[in-house]
């Protein structure tokens, strides 16, 4: 499960990447240290701070909070409208919006993707049954 995801990650923010990469070709390094950092960093997240972990996790899966049901508004919105919105950009000539478009979308969702993921299996950690007892989780 963690071989997959982190795969599957990692190609998205690679494509993240090189949109970024399209936009400011000299600052190639900055886009992989800036967005790589970031995505290890979400990875982490769950070790290092594990109450707001959960959280985000909780905001990212079924918002209560109306920053995140916007933010959910959103994806629901740009999501299927992604394939149409970068037909029309790149038959118009609007490249550079498209690569940011697509740079950003892609890196938000690897980071947050990857913050949602690493929480799942933090909670599966085999020395985290102790813990979940203590707590009255099962």
């Amino acid at each position: 499960m963690l071989i997959g995801s982190g795969i599957w990650l990692t190609l998205i923010l690679g494509i993240g990447i090189r949109a970024w990469t399209a936009l400011v070709p000299e600052w190639f390094w900055l886009w992989v240290g800036l967005f790589g950092g970031m995505y290890l960093f979400a990875w982490t997240f769950p070790a290092l701070y594990p109450q707001l972990s959960a959280w985000l996790y909780r905001e990212q899966m079924y918002p209560e909070t109306p920053l995140g049901r916007g933010c959910l508004t959103v994806a629901w919105f740009l999501f299927p409208m992604g394939s149409s919105i970068s037909m029309v950009l790149r038959r118009s000539g609007q490249v550079h919006f498209l690569w940011l478009f697509i740079g950003t979308g892609m890196t938000m969702v690897s980071v947050g993707m990857a913050q949602a993921f690493a929480h799942q299996l933090w909670r599966k950690r085999p020395w985290a049954e102790a813990e979940r007892a203590a707590e009255g989780e099962g």
